[in-house]
């Protein structure tokens, strides 16, 4: 699954049943994505999303009854939400914030009318790689190119500075 899938597609398949679509929502397949969801809502709860940045930042459209004026001081220099397109999106439909439209305006505008699925491209990436060697206690292993994926993330994104 892509990152943030199992907190986006689980509240996709709500507004699908909400509009009456007919989906088989009792498929092993589907329970599967959205017990997966409510394990990552155990490990960080919802009001967490409120308080600190975390990866759930990167999929704030798989949630409902959000604090935008909260979430809004979590916030990128940049404009974005983590360098997500698509929460960065939802926040903007949703509070109507003038620094998402910027963001978005600026990818759009850099991709000649299209938008990858984070912006700068790279920069989750790499951040996430260094995230999870770091969680799995063996990021002494990768020091030099941990250095090297940091030095790129400063070089190509200056917009991103620490929260």
């Amino acid at each position: 699954m892509t990152c943030g899938f199992e907190i986006v597609f689980p509240a996709l398949l709500e507004k699908a049943q909400h509009l009456d679509i007919d989906i088989p929502y009792d498929a092993s397949v589907l329970k599967n994505i959205c017990a997966r969801r409510e394990m990552k809502f155990k490990r960080i709860p919802k009001d967490v999303v409120h308080t600190i940045p975390t990866t759930l930042l990167f999929s704030l459209e798989g949630f409902r009854d959000l604090d935008w004026e909260r979430l809004l001081k979590l916030q990128m220099p940049d404009g974005s939400f983590l360098t997500s397109i698509a929460s960065t999106a939802f926040a903007f439909m949703e509070t109507n914030d003038q620094n998402c439209l910027r963001y978005l305006q600026r990818v759009v505008q850099t991709y000649n009318g299209g938008a990858p699925h984070s912006y700068p491209v790279d920069t989750q990436e790499r951040l996430w790689a260094i995230d999870r060697l770091q969680r799995l206690g063996i990021s002494y292993y990768f020091e030099e190119e941990f250095k090297d994926m940091l030095d790129h993330v400063q070089r190509c994104a200056p917009q991103i500075q620490r929260w």
